[in-house]
């Protein structure tokens, strides 16, 4: 089955994500197929659909789903960036990074209650994530 759509005015993101948001939307709605494939920049041919899907291919839908794609992957990418950089601070920063070993042993041996090894372990834990 083939579904056309106008895309005129949609940015190139959302074109991108077209197919994407085709494959999403007839999950979503339990169509199985055997493939989509794209005919043309606004043409889409659905493989034997165990239903007519153009109930839930409509423009607007189609456009919609593709912009909640582009801000999930957005904000998954903010996510990493404030990860990334919370990371390049802690490294720069944390004061394991240039601590030599006899130093750590001299660190642990000096820790007397359960706050500073509280702290203590805060700092490791920091440490060891920045590593990784």
């Amino acid at each position: 089955m083939q579904i056309n759509f106008d895309l005129a005015g949609w940015s190139q993101d959302e074109k991108n994500m077209v197919h994407a948001s085709i494959s999403a939307l007839l999950h979503a709605g339990s169509v199985t197929h055997k493939g989509i494939k794209k005919i043309d920049n606004n043409s889409f041919e659905i493989k034997d659909p165990s239903s007519n899907p153009t109930i839930l291919l409509t423009d607007s839908l189609v456009r919609i789903k593709a912009n909640e794609i582009l801000t999930a992957a957005e904000t998954a990418r903010l996510a990493a960036k404030v990860e990334d950089d919370a990371k390049k601070e802690e490294a720069k920063t944390n004061v394991l990074m240039d601590r030599k070993l006899v130093d750590v042993d001299a660190a642990i041996d000096s820790i007397n209650n359960i706050a500073e090894i509280k702290a203590y372990l805060k700092i490791l834990t920091r440490f060891v994530k920045v590593r990784r």
